[in-house]
Protein backbone atom coordinates (compact mmCIF):
# COMPACT_ATOMS: atom_id res chain seq x y z
CA UNK A 1 0.00 0.00 0.00
CA UNK A 2 1.34 3.09 -0.43
CA UNK A 3 0.70 5.75 2.18
CA UNK A 4 1.48 8.40 0.79
CA UNK A 5 -1.76 8.54 -1.65
CA UNK A 6 -4.12 11.96 -0.89
CA UNK A 7 -6.02 11.79 2.00
CA UNK A 8 -8.98 13.31 0.14
CA UNK A 9 -8.92 10.27 -2.53
CA UNK A 10 -9.69 7.64 0.29
CA UNK A 11 -11.83 10.34 2.40
CA UNK A 12 -13.64 9.92 -1.28
CA UNK A 13 -13.82 6.27 -1.40
CA UNK A 14 -14.87 5.44 2.65
CA UNK A 15 -17.55 8.25 1.92
CA UNK A 16 -18.55 6.05 -0.98
CA UNK A 17 -19.18 3.15 1.40
CA UNK A 18 -21.34 4.76 3.57
CA UNK A 19 -24.41 4.65 1.00
CA UNK A 20 -25.60 1.28 0.87
CA UNK A 21 -28.70 0.27 2.68
CA UNK A 22 -30.46 -2.67 4.37
CA UNK A 23 -33.53 -0.82 4.03
CA UNK A 24 -36.47 -1.55 1.39
CA UNK A 25 -35.52 1.40 -0.81
CA UNK A 26 -31.69 -0.39 -0.92
CA UNK A 27 -32.45 -1.69 -4.40
CA UNK A 28 -33.54 2.11 -5.92
CA UNK A 29 -31.07 4.10 -3.78
CA UNK A 30 -28.16 1.72 -4.85
CA UNK A 31 -29.80 2.58 -8.44
CA UNK A 32 -29.75 6.15 -8.10
CA UNK A 33 -26.39 6.15 -6.74
CA UNK A 34 -24.88 3.54 -9.71
CA UNK A 35 -26.27 6.53 -12.17
CA UNK A 36 -25.06 9.82 -10.51
CA UNK A 37 -28.04 10.67 -9.50
CA UNK A 38 -27.30 11.92 -5.99
CA UNK A 39 -29.68 13.86 -6.27
CA UNK A 40 -32.54 11.66 -6.19
CA UNK A 41 -31.13 9.32 -3.43
CA UNK A 42 -30.86 12.60 -1.64
CA UNK A 43 -34.97 13.16 -1.67
CA UNK A 44 -35.59 9.51 -1.58
CA UNK A 45 -33.49 8.87 1.80
CA UNK A 46 -34.79 12.65 3.54
CA UNK A 47 -38.43 11.33 2.58
CA UNK A 48 -37.71 8.12 4.31
CA UNK A 49 -36.15 10.20 7.46
CA UNK A 50 -39.25 11.95 7.62
CA UNK A 51 -41.17 9.14 8.45
CA UNK A 52 -38.16 7.37 10.32
CA UNK A 53 -36.34 10.05 11.64
CA UNK A 54 -34.08 8.60 13.92
CA UNK A 55 -32.68 5.66 11.82
CA UNK A 56 -29.02 5.80 12.05
CA UNK A 57 -28.23 4.02 9.24
CA UNK A 58 -30.61 6.38 7.03
CA UNK A 59 -29.18 9.53 8.55
CA UNK A 60 -25.42 7.77 7.64
CA UNK A 61 -26.30 7.36 4.14
CA UNK A 62 -27.84 10.75 3.74
CA UNK A 63 -25.04 12.55 5.34
CA UNK A 64 -22.56 10.16 2.79
CA UNK A 65 -25.06 11.30 -0.32
CA UNK A 66 -24.51 15.27 1.26
CA UNK A 67 -21.07 14.62 0.86
CA UNK A 68 -20.37 12.86 -2.29
CA UNK A 69 -23.10 15.62 -3.70
CA UNK A 70 -20.37 18.55 -2.19
CA UNK A 71 -17.59 16.38 -3.69
CA UNK A 72 -19.52 16.65 -7.20
CA UNK A 73 -20.73 20.23 -7.27
CA UNK A 74 -16.68 20.74 -6.88
CA UNK A 75 -16.00 19.10 -9.30
CA UNK A 76 -18.51 20.71 -11.88
CA UNK A 77 -17.31 23.91 -10.69
CA UNK A 78 -13.78 22.68 -11.77
CA UNK A 79 -15.23 21.63 -14.80
CA UNK A 80 -16.88 25.11 -15.72
CA UNK A 81 -14.01 26.93 -15.05
CA UNK A 82 -11.75 25.01 -16.76
CA UNK A 83 -9.29 23.82 -13.72
CA UNK A 84 -9.30 20.40 -14.99
CA UNK A 85 -6.45 21.48 -17.26
CA UNK A 86 -4.30 23.82 -15.39
CA UNK A 87 -1.57 23.13 -12.81
CA UNK A 88 -4.36 22.43 -10.23
CA UNK A 89 -4.21 18.67 -11.58
CA UNK A 90 -1.06 18.24 -9.96
CA UNK A 91 -2.24 18.94 -6.22
CA UNK A 92 -4.11 15.81 -5.10
CA UNK A 93 -7.63 17.69 -3.53
CA UNK A 94 -8.04 18.87 -7.08
CA UNK A 95 -6.91 15.42 -9.29
CA UNK A 96 -10.87 14.96 -9.80
CA UNK A 97 -11.57 12.96 -13.18
CA UNK A 98 -13.00 16.20 -14.37
CA UNK A 99 -13.14 16.35 -18.44
CA UNK A 100 -11.89 19.15 -20.13
CA UNK A 101 -13.38 22.20 -21.10
CA UNK A 102 -12.84 23.91 -24.22
CA UNK A 103 -15.07 26.42 -23.22
CA UNK A 104 -14.82 27.23 -19.77
CA UNK A 105 -16.18 30.32 -17.91
CA UNK A 106 -14.42 33.28 -17.08
CA UNK A 107 -13.93 33.30 -13.34
CA UNK A 108 -13.66 36.35 -10.33
CA UNK A 109 -12.24 36.14 -6.85
CA UNK A 110 -15.67 36.29 -5.92
CA UNK A 111 -17.00 33.41 -8.01
CA UNK A 112 -13.76 31.42 -6.46
CA UNK A 113 -14.79 32.34 -2.82
CA UNK A 114 -18.47 31.15 -3.38
CA UNK A 115 -17.36 28.20 -4.48
CA UNK A 116 -15.78 27.13 -0.97
CA UNK A 117 -17.99 29.41 1.03
CA UNK A 118 -20.40 26.59 -0.73
CA UNK A 119 -18.54 23.22 0.05
CA UNK A 120 -17.74 24.73 3.82
CA UNK A 121 -21.01 24.85 4.68
CA UNK A 122 -22.17 21.66 3.24
CA UNK A 123 -19.75 19.92 5.20
CA UNK A 124 -21.00 21.71 7.70
CA UNK A 125 -24.40 19.96 7.20
CA UNK A 126 -22.99 16.73 6.22
CA UNK A 127 -21.24 16.39 10.00
CA UNK A 128 -24.44 17.91 11.53
CA UNK A 129 -26.37 14.74 10.36
CA UNK A 130 -23.88 12.36 11.14
CA UNK A 131 -23.09 13.08 14.45
CA UNK A 132 -26.95 11.82 15.14
CA UNK A 133 -25.48 8.46 14.46
CA UNK A 134 -23.66 8.34 17.82
CA UNK A 135 -22.51 4.81 18.76
CA UNK A 136 -25.37 3.14 17.57
CA UNK A 137 -24.31 0.28 15.09
CA UNK A 138 -24.57 0.62 11.63
CA UNK A 139 -22.50 -2.12 9.34
CA UNK A 140 -22.80 -3.32 5.47
CA UNK A 141 -20.79 -3.82 3.00
CA UNK A 142 -20.16 -2.57 -0.70
CA UNK A 143 -18.64 -1.99 -3.70
CA UNK A 144 -17.33 1.03 -3.64
CA UNK A 145 -16.04 1.52 -7.27
CA UNK A 146 -19.37 1.35 -8.46
CA UNK A 147 -20.69 4.59 -7.49
CA UNK A 148 -20.93 7.51 -9.75
CA UNK A 149 -20.79 11.03 -10.07
CA UNK A 150 -21.50 13.65 -12.73
CA UNK A 151 -18.77 16.10 -12.97
CA UNK A 152 -19.36 17.50 -16.23
CA UNK A 153 -23.19 18.64 -15.06
CA UNK A 154 -24.89 16.97 -18.66
CA UNK A 155 -26.97 15.06 -16.71
CA UNK A 156 -25.07 11.36 -16.97
CA UNK A 157 -22.13 9.63 -14.98
CA UNK A 158 -19.85 8.02 -17.28
CA UNK A 159 -18.05 5.27 -16.30
CA UNK A 160 -15.16 7.42 -16.24
CA UNK A 161 -16.85 9.96 -13.57
CA UNK A 162 -16.85 6.64 -11.33
CA UNK A 163 -15.62 6.42 -7.83
CA UNK A 164 -13.50 4.20 -8.73
CA UNK A 165 -11.74 6.56 -11.40
CA UNK A 166 -12.24 9.55 -8.89
CA UNK A 167 -9.74 6.89 -6.65
CA UNK A 168 -7.14 6.34 -9.74
CA UNK A 169 -7.06 9.48 -10.18
CA UNK A 170 -6.50 10.78 -7.57
CA UNK A 171 -3.57 8.10 -6.62
CA UNK A 172 -2.49 8.01 -10.31
CA UNK A 173 -3.03 4.21 -10.17
CA UNK A 174 -2.99 2.97 -13.43
CA UNK A 175 -3.05 -0.73 -12.83
CA UNK A 176 -5.82 -2.55 -15.66
CA UNK A 177 -6.56 -5.15 -12.85
CA UNK A 178 -7.69 -2.49 -10.01
CA UNK A 179 -9.75 -0.96 -12.71
CA UNK A 180 -11.44 -4.05 -13.55
CA UNK A 181 -12.15 -5.37 -10.14
CA UNK A 182 -14.67 -4.74 -7.41
CA UNK A 183 -13.81 -2.89 -4.19
CA UNK A 184 -15.67 -4.40 -1.51
CA UNK A 185 -15.86 -2.47 1.67
CA UNK A 186 -17.83 -3.22 5.06
CA UNK A 187 -18.51 -0.02 6.88
CA UNK A 188 -18.91 0.55 10.47
CA UNK A 189 -19.59 2.88 13.58
CA UNK A 190 -15.96 3.45 13.57
CA UNK A 191 -16.00 4.76 10.20
CA UNK A 192 -18.93 7.02 10.67
CA UNK A 193 -16.47 9.04 13.28
CA UNK A 194 -14.12 9.04 10.61
CA UNK A 195 -15.74 10.59 7.92
CA UNK A 196 -17.08 12.99 10.72
CA UNK A 197 -12.88 13.61 11.33
CA UNK A 198 -12.34 14.15 7.87
CA UNK A 199 -15.34 16.79 7.89
CA UNK A 200 -13.90 18.62 10.45
CA UNK A 201 -10.34 18.98 8.69
CA UNK A 202 -11.76 19.83 5.23
CA UNK A 203 -13.84 22.73 6.95
CA UNK A 204 -10.55 23.75 9.39
CA UNK A 205 -8.98 24.42 5.31
CA UNK A 206 -11.68 26.11 3.96
CA UNK A 207 -12.72 28.37 7.08
CA UNK A 208 -8.69 29.46 7.30
CA UNK A 209 -8.85 29.99 3.73
CA UNK A 210 -11.61 32.00 3.93
CA UNK A 211 -10.48 34.38 6.73
CA UNK A 212 -7.84 36.22 4.34
CA UNK A 213 -8.58 38.42 1.57
CA UNK A 214 -6.29 36.93 -1.49
CA UNK A 215 -8.07 39.12 -4.36
CA UNK A 216 -4.43 41.15 -5.21
CA UNK A 217 -2.71 37.30 -5.52
CA UNK A 218 -5.67 36.10 -7.60
CA UNK A 219 -5.25 39.46 -9.85
CA UNK A 220 -1.42 38.73 -10.52
CA UNK A 221 -1.59 34.61 -10.55
CA UNK A 222 -5.39 33.57 -11.55
CA UNK A 223 -3.82 32.29 -14.68
CA UNK A 224 -2.11 29.53 -13.10
CA UNK A 225 -5.70 27.82 -11.72
CA UNK A 226 -8.23 29.24 -14.74
CA UNK A 227 -7.71 29.75 -18.04
CA UNK A 228 -9.86 32.73 -18.31
CA UNK A 229 -9.85 34.85 -15.16
CA UNK A 230 -10.62 38.50 -14.47
CA UNK A 231 -6.80 39.60 -14.43
CA UNK A 232 -4.81 42.61 -13.44
CA UNK A 233 -3.39 42.93 -16.68
CA UNK A 234 -4.31 41.84 -19.71
CA UNK A 235 -0.44 40.63 -21.07
CA UNK A 236 -0.49 37.74 -18.07
CA UNK A 237 -2.45 35.37 -20.01
CA UNK A 238 -0.51 32.41 -20.83
CA UNK A 239 -1.58 32.63 -24.23
CA UNK A 240 1.39 33.36 -27.35
CA UNK A 241 -0.59 33.61 -30.78
CA UNK A 242 0.92 33.35 -33.75
CA UNK A 243 3.90 30.70 -32.01
CA UNK A 244 4.16 27.22 -32.95
CA UNK A 245 3.57 24.62 -31.23
CA UNK A 246 7.13 24.20 -29.83
CA UNK A 247 7.16 27.74 -28.47
CA UNK A 248 4.05 27.81 -27.28
CA UNK A 249 5.31 25.06 -24.98
CA UNK A 250 8.19 26.97 -24.35
CA UNK A 251 6.83 30.57 -23.62
CA UNK A 252 4.24 28.96 -21.58
CA UNK A 253 6.48 27.24 -19.14
CA UNK A 254 8.46 30.58 -19.11
CA UNK A 255 5.59 32.38 -18.31
CA UNK A 256 4.22 29.69 -15.68
CA UNK A 257 7.51 29.68 -13.30
CA UNK A 258 7.52 33.34 -13.05
CA UNK A 259 3.48 33.71 -11.90
CA UNK A 260 4.53 30.99 -9.71
CA UNK A 261 7.05 32.83 -8.57
CA UNK A 262 4.71 35.88 -8.19
CA UNK A 263 2.24 33.73 -6.46
CA UNK A 264 4.24 32.53 -3.81
CA UNK A 265 5.44 36.62 -3.01
CA UNK A 266 1.77 37.48 -2.90
CA UNK A 267 0.91 35.02 0.14
CA UNK A 268 0.56 37.87 1.83
CA UNK A 269 -2.99 38.26 2.71
CA UNK A 270 -5.07 40.86 4.31
CA UNK A 271 -6.97 39.03 7.51
CA UNK A 272 -10.60 39.46 6.29
CA UNK A 273 -13.13 37.06 8.50
CA UNK A 274 -11.47 36.76 11.99
CA UNK A 275 -13.65 34.73 13.14
CA UNK A 276 -13.90 32.17 10.76
CA UNK A 277 -10.02 30.97 12.24
CA UNK A 278 -12.11 30.16 15.75
CA UNK A 279 -14.01 28.12 13.66
CA UNK A 280 -11.02 26.26 12.16
CA UNK A 281 -9.43 26.18 15.54
CA UNK A 282 -12.85 24.25 16.60
CA UNK A 283 -12.68 21.80 13.50
CA UNK A 284 -9.09 21.02 14.31
CA UNK A 285 -10.16 19.99 18.22
CA UNK A 286 -13.48 18.57 17.00
CA UNK A 287 -11.27 16.19 14.77
CA UNK A 288 -8.73 15.03 17.24
CA UNK A 289 -12.03 14.28 19.57
CA UNK A 290 -13.80 12.18 16.54
CA UNK A 291 -10.47 9.99 16.01
CA UNK A 292 -10.57 9.09 19.52
CA UNK A 293 -13.67 7.89 19.40
CA UNK A 294 -13.53 6.18 16.05
CA UNK A 295 -10.48 4.01 17.86
CA UNK A 296 -12.36 3.72 20.98
CA UNK A 297 -14.66 2.14 18.17
CA UNK A 298 -12.34 -0.05 16.64
CA UNK A 299 -10.89 -1.56 19.40
CA UNK A 300 -14.25 -2.43 20.66
CA UNK A 301 -15.17 -4.22 17.42
CA UNK A 302 -15.05 -8.41 17.89
CA UNK A 303 -15.52 -9.04 14.02
CA UNK A 304 -12.89 -9.14 11.13
CA UNK A 305 -15.53 -8.02 8.33
CA UNK A 306 -13.75 -6.22 5.03
CA UNK A 307 -12.31 -3.74 7.33
CA UNK A 308 -11.33 -0.18 6.09
CA UNK A 309 -8.99 0.84 9.42
CA UNK A 310 -8.28 -2.91 11.11
CA UNK A 311 -7.73 -3.27 14.91
CA UNK A 312 -5.22 -4.95 15.73
CA UNK A 313 -6.52 -8.26 15.60
CA UNK A 314 -7.86 -7.15 11.99
CA UNK A 315 -7.31 -7.41 8.41
CA UNK A 316 -7.71 -4.65 5.77
CA UNK A 317 -9.07 -4.58 2.58
CA UNK A 318 -5.95 -2.36 1.52
CA UNK A 319 -2.86 -4.24 0.81
CA UNK A 320 -0.27 -3.93 3.98
CA UNK A 321 -2.68 -2.59 5.73
CA UNK A 322 -2.57 -3.61 8.61
CA UNK A 323 -1.79 -2.09 12.08
CA UNK A 324 -0.17 -3.00 15.18
CA UNK A 325 -0.64 -2.02 18.55
CA UNK A 326 2.32 0.15 18.98
CA UNK A 327 1.29 1.95 16.09
CA UNK A 328 -2.25 2.19 17.47
CA UNK A 329 -0.79 3.53 20.58
CA UNK A 330 1.24 5.94 19.24
CA UNK A 331 -1.46 7.46 17.19
CA UNK A 332 -3.10 8.08 20.35
CA UNK A 333 -0.35 10.23 21.82
CA UNK A 334 -0.43 12.25 18.24
CA UNK A 335 -3.46 13.02 19.54
CA UNK A 336 -2.84 13.95 22.91
CA UNK A 337 0.11 15.88 21.56
CA UNK A 338 -1.82 17.94 18.72
CA UNK A 339 -4.53 18.52 21.44
CA UNK A 340 -1.72 19.85 23.90
CA UNK A 341 -0.56 22.16 20.92
CA UNK A 342 -3.96 23.48 20.22
CA UNK A 343 -4.83 24.43 23.48
CA UNK A 344 -1.54 25.94 24.27
CA UNK A 345 -0.70 23.86 27.17
CA UNK A 346 2.41 23.11 24.75
CA UNK A 347 4.56 25.30 22.65
CA UNK A 348 5.50 24.46 19.02
CA UNK A 349 8.86 24.41 18.48
CA UNK A 350 10.88 27.87 16.88
CA UNK A 351 13.04 26.84 14.31
CA UNK A 352 15.43 29.97 15.41
CA UNK A 353 17.80 30.33 18.14
CA UNK A 354 15.43 31.09 20.99
CA UNK A 355 14.56 29.46 24.28
CA UNK A 356 10.50 30.44 23.29
CA UNK A 357 7.82 28.45 21.29
CA UNK A 358 4.61 29.11 19.59
CA UNK A 359 1.70 29.57 21.01
CA UNK A 360 -0.49 27.54 18.52
CA UNK A 361 -4.20 28.89 19.92
CA UNK A 362 -2.92 32.33 19.49
CA UNK A 363 -2.51 31.95 16.01
CA UNK A 364 -6.21 31.07 15.64
CA UNK A 365 -7.31 33.55 17.84
CA UNK A 366 -5.20 36.54 17.69
CA UNK A 367 -4.44 36.21 13.97
CA UNK A 368 -2.89 39.41 11.48
CA UNK A 369 -2.21 39.63 7.68
CA UNK A 370 -0.91 35.68 6.30
CA UNK A 371 2.51 36.39 5.41
CA UNK A 372 4.20 33.32 4.22
CA UNK A 373 7.59 34.41 3.29
CA UNK A 374 7.71 36.08 7.07
CA UNK A 375 6.77 32.78 8.64
CA UNK A 376 9.53 31.11 6.90
CA UNK A 377 11.72 33.51 7.60
CA UNK A 378 10.68 33.54 11.29
CA UNK A 379 9.64 37.39 12.09
CA UNK A 380 5.57 36.45 11.45
CA UNK A 381 5.93 34.27 14.75
CA UNK A 382 7.11 36.92 17.10
CA UNK A 383 3.64 38.20 18.43
CA UNK A 384 2.85 34.01 19.24
CA UNK A 385 5.86 33.09 21.40
CA UNK A 386 6.12 32.29 24.85
CA UNK A 387 8.25 30.54 26.94
CA UNK A 388 7.10 27.69 28.81
CA UNK A 389 6.93 23.79 28.11
CA UNK A 390 7.27 22.55 24.22
CA UNK A 391 6.77 19.53 22.38
CA UNK A 392 9.43 17.01 22.58
CA UNK A 393 11.45 16.20 19.58
CA UNK A 394 11.85 12.42 20.99
CA UNK A 395 7.75 12.35 20.41
CA UNK A 396 8.23 13.28 16.60
CA UNK A 397 10.60 11.25 16.06
CA UNK A 398 9.35 8.08 17.91
CA UNK A 399 6.21 8.39 15.49
CA UNK A 400 8.65 8.58 12.65
CA UNK A 401 10.05 5.03 13.58
CA UNK A 402 6.79 3.69 14.66
CA UNK A 403 5.26 3.99 11.35
CA UNK A 404 8.62 3.53 9.50
CA UNK A 405 9.16 6.93 8.39
CA UNK A 406 6.12 7.58 7.33
CA UNK A 407 3.96 9.03 9.65
CA UNK A 408 2.26 11.95 7.41
CA UNK A 409 0.90 9.21 5.21
CA UNK A 410 -0.20 6.61 7.90
CA UNK A 411 -2.24 10.03 9.71
CA UNK A 412 -3.78 10.79 6.09
CA UNK A 413 -5.32 7.32 5.76
CA UNK A 414 -6.27 6.35 9.63
CA UNK A 415 -7.21 9.91 11.11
Amino acid sequence: MNFNRPHFSKAILVVAGLLVTTHVHAASIDEMLANGKLAAAEKSLQEFLDATPNDALALTQLGAVKFLGAVERLGQASYRFGTGDSLMRAMPFFRLPVPPNDEPQKVGYENVREVLEQFVAELAEVEAILVKVGDRDVKWLVDIAALRMDFNADGKAEASESLGAAYRSMTRMRDEKAEEDAFVVGLDTADVYWLRGYCHVLCALGESLLAYDQQRMFDHTAQLVFPKSELKHDFLTHDTPGADERQQRSKRWQYQFADAIAMIHLVDWPLAEPERLKRAHGHLLLMVETSRDSWRSILAETDNDHEWIPGPEQQSVLPRGALSQEQIDAWQTFLDEAESLLEGEKLAPFWRESDQGVNLRRVFYEPTQLDLVLWVQGSAAAPYLEEGPKTEEETWMMLQRVFRGNFIGFAFWIN
